[in-house]
């Protein structure tokens, strides 16, 4: 027999130790008798005879076609179900050891929870004697819904395991987890080779199902029982990465409700993604059902944004490279840098084997210098060049490093040959608005707005007086670092080369 709590001072509703007592009682079993037609007497249980051409109800084919009986029959049927389920209710009760707290906390989260979206029963006046049992037993199951058992807890947490289950659960995680991460690494090293030969992904990054990777320090742990601590079983149970794609092209959801691990590497797929997105480039005028647009993408970029500068448990190196990427892949949005690099060496008779795709194209650098989409490509060239002076050198060295500053030297060159070398820039900038601005729109600014002085610089022509950036001393580190890089990354040798030529072209001019 289950006991009531001595905590009823602590229940929502006083009389749940009440109602837990009436459920264990006979009271609860006994339930009185239905009665369908008042007037007419009812045919007790034993009267209802055995023959196989009745029904499921007790019911002979003869009998139906009396309403008094056949309705009599019916009721005192349903009131035997009721009675036997009510019966089996209490013998389960009596075996789980169900207590008073657990009745409160059902009555409660029914009345919370449920009764809201169907107000149909009066919570203020409510009294559990004044029910019938049945509706009784529906509002404690409806409720009950909303109630989590004790063991559902993770056994993650369960710190009295012994080291060997300990160590046998930690082995497990970790080869699962290193499949999630081989499968999802496919899809960063796709966006690499897609940036490089200047053609769209081989998958589409925005559309597979695969689970989000833990948390790095989770993956990162040394021993079972540093895994232990640092993994958060809540994190399994997040949202795959096509729920994600989809939060941040919604105006409704947020990438943070998602309990999206803070994890380098689940960024990095992220960026990927988006990046994939901007590959599908379609000719003016047209555009395919299911791709976004380039304000679309922008916006995406813009709510990923504040999760990366804002995360507290990444490491500063780790933040500082994903913000790397992340400006890259804003930067090469803008206008493709791949063409950029394709262009100016065509023009200057520049050998380059980094971007595939051969075509040449021409652009012309005197006008291209004055658009806002140049204006904007330079401010994430500077914060690019400002990260990667915060870098230390083992986080200059990760896979997205190398594009990030050759991309940011390209667009440094498009400016240095079109005659500019130093340009005053805004020192604040507010990445979550300026991305939301349509650049092939004119550009107003208002006294309003908080993000002014970046409308400014790119609507106006740019400024040289107390120039704040000056290209060619940054220029000078960009290469310098490529030149470290070149035995960790080999393809850094030849974006070297290409900017030093850049350079030499810059000087003669």
């Amino acid at each position: 027999m289950a006991t009531t709590d001595d905590s009823s001072n602590y229940l929502n509703w006083p009389d749940s130790t009440d109602l837990l007592q009436s459920i264990l009682s006979a009271e609860f079993v006994n339930l009185p008798s239905l009665e369908l037609f008042p007037s007419q007497p009812m045919l007790p249980s034993a009267a209802l005879p055995s023959d196989p051409s009745r029904n499921s109800l007790g019911l002979s084919l003869r009998d139906q076609h009396s309403p008094w009986l056949g309705g009599e029959n019916v009721v005192q049927n349903l009131s035997q179900i009721i009675n036997n389920t009510s019966t089996d209710i209490t013998s389960e009760a009596e075996n789980i050891g169900i207590t008073s707290a657990f009745l409160d906390g059902c009555l409660h989260m029914f009345f919370t929870e449920f009764v809201p979206s169907f107000p149909v029963v009066h919570a203020p006046t409510f009294v559990f004697k004044d029910w019938t049992h049945p509706l009784l037993l529906n509002a404690i199951a409806l409720g009950s819904l909303f109630v989590g058992k004790s063991d559902y807890a993770s056994n993650v947490q369960d710190t009295e395991k012994s080291p060997k289950i300990l160590e046998h659960q930690w082995r497990t995680w970790a080869a699962k987890e290193t499949k999630i991460r081989a499968l999802l690494g496919h899809y960063i090293l796709d966006g690499q080779i897609s940036e490089y030969s200047g053609r769209p992904t081989s998958q589409r990054h925005t559309t597979h199902t695969l689970p989000m990777a833990s948390t790095d320090a989770a993956f990162q742990a040394l021993n079972a029982g540093q895994w232990q601590r640092d993994h958060k079983p809540a994190f399994r149970q997040h949202a795959p990465f096509l729920r994600l794609f989809s939060s941040l092209f919604s105006d409704h959801m947020h990438i943070r409700h998602l309990g999206l691990p803070p994890s380098t590497f689940n960024i990095s797929v992220i960026l990927e993604g988006l990046k994939s997105l901007t590959t599908e480039r379609y000719p003016a005028g047209l555009k395919p059902v299911g791709v976004p647009s380039h304000l679309d993408l922008a916006r995406a970029r813009s709510r990923l944004y504040p999760f990366i500068s804002g995360n507290t448990i990444m490491s500063p190196a780790a933040q500082k490279t994903i913000l790397m990427r992340w400006h890259a892949i804003s930067a090469n949005a803008i206008f493709n840098l791949g063409e950029l690099c394709r262009s100016i060496c065509g023009q200057f008779n520049i050998k380059q084997h980094i971007f595939g795709r051969q075509e040449e194209g021409s652009i012309d650098l005197e006008t291209w210098k004055d658009t806002p989409q140049a204006h904007l490509a330079i401010l994430h060239a500077n914060n690019i060049h400002q990260l990667l002076r915060e870098m230390p050198l083992m986080g200059v060295q990760t896979i997205h490093v190398p594009v990030a500053i050759f991309g940011a030297g390209l667009i440094y060159c498009a400016f240095m040959l079109a005659g500019i070398t130093s340009i005053f820039i805004p020192d604040d900038i507010n990445w979550e608005s300026v991305l939301l601005i349509d650049l092939d729109a004119d550009i107003q600014c208002s006294d309003d707005d908080l993000d002014i002085p970046v409308r400014r610089f790119l609507r106006d022509p740019l400024l040289h007086r107390n120039a704040n950036m000056h290209l060619l001393y940054d220029m000078n580190f960009f290469c310098s670092t490529l030149k470290k890089l070149e035995q960790p990354w080999g393809v850094s040798a030849n974006m070297y080369l290409i900017l030093q030529q850049m350079l030499s072209l810059c000087s003669c001019s």
